[in-house]
């Protein structure tokens, strides 16, 4: 639960055995948008790699989709990694890579097995340039909290991208 999430407000009132119906999803994305770019960029945080998941799981079990997909997740502490399981099998694919962008986690000797995983601090336009090389190639997903899809928006718009060129959940 998100304390200021709009969901989160009504789940935290919920008690065991409350039963909630769920509609969707709804919005305008549509996999279409996908098929004319080769290079794929997902910009999630937190909750928001829930649609990213069912887009990567399309791409890489299509064994005739060469989608290269690069994934720049943003969570506070590497115990928030949502779906890591899951990222770490997609990572065995020749077509995903994966950056786990953490914001308030600290250097440590112990995350050394996913060292070239990680990035200590927030997804930034000089982050998204670095990792992703040529942007405008790549068509890019985004998808988090309000503030970060406005940031991230923003990034893409000052790297010379325009709106067709990015999808914002």
């Amino acid at each position: 639960l998100y304390p200021t999430g709009l969901m989160s407000q009504h789940i935290k009132e919920w008690q065991l055995g409350t039963v909630a119906e769920f509609k969707g999803p709804f919005g305008s994305f549509s996999e279409n948008l996908l098929k004319k770019w080769s290079k794929l960029c997902l910009l999630a945080s937190g909750t928001g790699i829930a649609p990213m998941s069912a887009i990567v799981k399309s791409i890489l079990n299509d064994e005739d989709n060469e989608t290269v997909i690069q994934l720049l997740f943003a969570c506070r502490f590497y115990e928030d990694i949502l779906l890591k399981e899951d990222i770490e099998n997609w990572a065995d694919y020749w077509n995903f890579r994966v950056l786990y962008c953490l914001s308030q986690e600290q250097e440590s000797s112990n995350l050394d097995p996913y060292e070239e995983r990680l990035h200590f601090g927030r997804i930034t336009k000089t982050l998204v340039e670095s990792k992703v090389g040529d942007v405008a190639s790549n068509f890019f997903l985004i998808c988090g909290s309000r503030v970060f899809n406005k940031d991230m928006a923003n990034f893409l718009t000052e790297l010379g991208l325009s709106e067709e060129q990015y999808f914002v959940f």
